[in-house]
This record gives structure tokens, C-alpha cells and sequence, in this order.
């Protein structure tokens, strides 16, 4: 089962969409994405609808007892873990989605981006995921990675700034000159 996530922007973290780099749990290359999504949203609710759709269509329904969902709530992991939530995270669940194959990327006219290494987290984005059902290790539902339409800039997850942000025009050195401060 399909879905496009595209009634409001979504937030990414660990966005991996421009080359695929190896997933340390199944020496696979893949390429990545974590929704960050607020609770209650639209999004999350759609997301809800089609986890339980999907289980549904497998059990009907009476699905078993812990079937595993792939969305996740921030601030209950965090608890859980005696740890402060992330700021970003805060009253969010979140959920990794990944495909082996390089995800379409298109700007806001939905074109291809041209320059979609310009993707970065924290960024905000429309995806296209694939749900399926799961048997083993312990039943469960997920999502792969399909496609992404890149929305917005977001502030980034990451703290770093970009050079052009922390830098203004210098005076050139002149040629031959032993030193800076001259």
C-alpha cells in the first residue's frame, strides 16, 4: 500500500537522500529518511489510518497481540531512557523510512531538484512511502522510501551553520605579503 504525505511539510531529520551510505545493522547502502511528526497532526493521523489498514487487510479484525508499529513517540523513548527528549522531538513521534534504490527528489514546482544536494536536516518535505506488513523476526508494519518533493529549509538539526551565514567578504591579501596583519 502507497501513501503520499503531502497535506502539510514535513520536518526530516538524518536526511541520506543523494548518496546511500551503509546501514551498520545490515552492512546494506541505503538511502534514508526520519519523519519527525507532530502528535496529533494530520500527518500522524493519516500515518495511524494506513498502519491499521495495512494490519487490518493482513488479520481483519482480530489482529495478534504486539504487532510492532513503526511510528514512535519521542518524548515516551526519551523517558524511557531517563533522558531529556530532544528539543526538535518534543511532542513528536517519529519514524525511519529507507529504500535501496535512490528516491525521486523534486523541488517545490515538482521538478527534479536541482540541487538536491542542498538536502539537508532539519529541511521540510513531502514523501511517498510504500507500507507493508512484516511476519518475522516479530510481526510488524513499515514503510519503505519512495519518492520526496523538498519543501522547505528548515533550521538545521545539527547546530552547524553554513559558511555564508558566518562569514562576510574580505579584503584580498596582497601577493607577496608575508603577513595577514600588515
Amino acid at each position: 500500500m502507497s501513501i503520499v504525505l503531502n497535506k502539510e511539510p514535513i520536518r526530516c531529520g538524518y536526511v541520506v537522500i543523494n548518496e546511500a551510505k551503509k546501514n551498520n545493522l545490515n552492512d546494506q547502502m541505503e538511502y534514508s529518511l526520519q519523519l519527525i511528526i507532530p502528535k496529533g497532526s494530520v500527518t500522524h493521523i493519516l500515518l495511524e489510518a494506513e498502519i491499521d489498514s495495512i494490519i487490518e487487510a493482513k488479520h481483519g479484525n482480530k489482529p495478534p497481540h504486539g504487532i510492532r508499529r513503526p511510528l514512535r513517540d519521542a518524548d515516551a523513548e526519551a523517558q524511557a531512557k531517563d533522558q531529556d527528549v530532544a528539543p526538535h522531538l518534543k511532542d513528536c513521534m517519529f519514524m525511519n523510512v529507507r529504500t535501496k534504490e535512490k528516491p525521486g527528489i523534486v523541488g517545490p514546482d515538482g521538478l527534479p531538484h536541482a540541487q538536491p544536494e542542498d538536502c539537508r536536516s532539519g529541511d521540510y518535505f513531502y514523501i511517498s512511502l510504500g507500507g507493508f506488513y512484516y511476519p518475522k523476526p516479530q510481526p510488524g508494519v513499515s514503510f519503505g522510501l519512495n519518492n520526496v518533493q523538498f519543501v522547505k529549509k528548515g533550521d538545521t538539526l545539527t547546530g552547524r551553520k553554513r559558511a555564508e551565514d558566518e562569514f562576510g567578504a574580505v579584503e584580498p591579501i596582497a601577493a607577496g605579503s608575508d603577513s595577514l596583519f600588515e
